[in-house]
């Protein structure tokens, strides 16, 4: 497969949505981290999922040329966005983390604290991102299910051969 990290490509699609007047694109081009972080848990969803939706068609755009099949990982493959191309359920596989995987390792993100230090008040900031992603992910894969697209939960409980096994075999990959 051809693998495709949504988020590598995250700023280069935020330059061609503002110059092509997409409107989260030009608000959040020079966005500071008090815009993004320090906004209420509602404010900070409609941000996310209305940049992703912003942004797909952008991904698209990307992977026409790439070979096939083609792995899409990243939330700007947001369900919606998905079952709006047809695309069947067995080319779909939502992994999603808990709230408890999350909040394990968004702690070691050395990262994640230089990302909101220019806030007002970092440790906010820090909790605001982590309700955000929590309910973020509860939404993604409610909205997974609800579109009938398999959705296996990140616990850690799993190792990561076991999960790459469990999604090889939906997307009838069979490994040696």
């Amino acid at each position: 497969m051809t693998y495709y990290k949504g988020d590598d490509y995250f700023g280069e699609h935020l330059e061609r949505g503002h110059s092509r007047g997409t409107p989260w694109s030009t608000r959040l081009r020079h966005a500071t981290s008090e815009f993004i972080f320090m906004r209420s848990l509602e404010e900070n969803l409609d941000l996310s999922f209305s940049i992703f939706r912003e942004e797909f068609p952008f991904v698209i755009e990307d992977i026409r040329s790439l070979p096939k099949p083609i792995l899409i990982e990243g939330c700007v493959a947001l369900p919606e966005s998905l079952a709006s191309l047809n695309v069947p359920k067995q080319n779909a596989f939502f992994m999603v983390p808990t709230e408890e995987f999350q909040r394990v390792h968004y702690a070691k993100r050395l990262w994640a604290p230089e990302r909101v230090a220019d806030t007002s008040d970092p440790s906010q900031a820090l909790e605001n991102w982590m309700q955000r992603d929590v309910v973020f992910a509860r939404e993604v894969a409610a909205a997974a299910e609800s579109l009938e697209y398999p959705v296996v939960w990140v616990d850690g409980s799993r190792s990561i051969e076991e999960t790459v096994e469990m999604a090889a075999r939906h997307f009838g990959i069979f490994r040696t």
